[in-house]
């Protein structure tokens, strides 16, 4: 025989309210999730996009002169040069010829300060951030006697930061350690 109780109204609120906040996390997960993506998406693109505008001033006449002048002579002759536009400033050679390193300052520049990502930087940079600077070290020594040291250090930082091997993804690493 089945004897009829009343409702407990308190467990029921409960109850219910229970299933509401689980819901409601959930959806709240669910928009994370998507404000995640689409941050990381905006990053990637902002990246692109970056990529796309030193790709642009790398093939403006601005930085092609000064490129097509450095075919002329070799690293050693080149720093020949420098050193003799900086003994008769007069020319304007050197500030054209500066160009190159700057950019890749400037580059540095973006690097460090974290607004493009180096691994995908140096994807698509990388051999001719190592080539010029191996073709400008010695310039940039002599300028540095002359100048400061300062003078080209982020560049340096770039080159240093491309001739180190990038670790693995964070999702190989359990993969690749025996132990984990």
């Amino acid at each position: 025989m089945l004897i009829a109780t009343a409702p407990n109204w308190a467990e029921a609120l409960t109850g219910i309210g229970s299933v509401l906040a689980g819901a409601s996390f959930f959806v709240g997960a669910i928009g994370v999730l998507l404000t995640w993506n689409q941050l990381r998406d905006a990053r990637q693109d902002r990246h692109v996009e970056i990529l796309t505008e030193l790709a642009r001033r790398w093939d403006e006449p601005r930085l092609t002169e000064p490129r097509v002048a450095l075919l002329k002579r070799d690293n050693q002759e080149h720093a020949a040069y420098v050193k003799k536009c900086l003994d008769h400033p007069t020319s304007g050679d050197l500030e054209t010829l500066l160009r190159v390193p700057n950019f890749f300052e400037e580059m540095a520049v973006l690097v460090l300060s974290g607004a493009i990502d180096k691994r995908l930087l140096g994807q698509v940079w990388s051999t001719l951030i190592l080539t010029y600077w191996a073709y400008w070290q010695l310039s940039i020594e002599e300028l540095r006697a002359r100048r400061g040291s300062q003078a080209y250090v982020q560049f340096e930082r770039l080159v240093d930061l491309m001739a180190q091997p990038d670790p693995p993804p964070k999702h190989w690493v359990s993969l690749l350690d025996p132990a984990g």
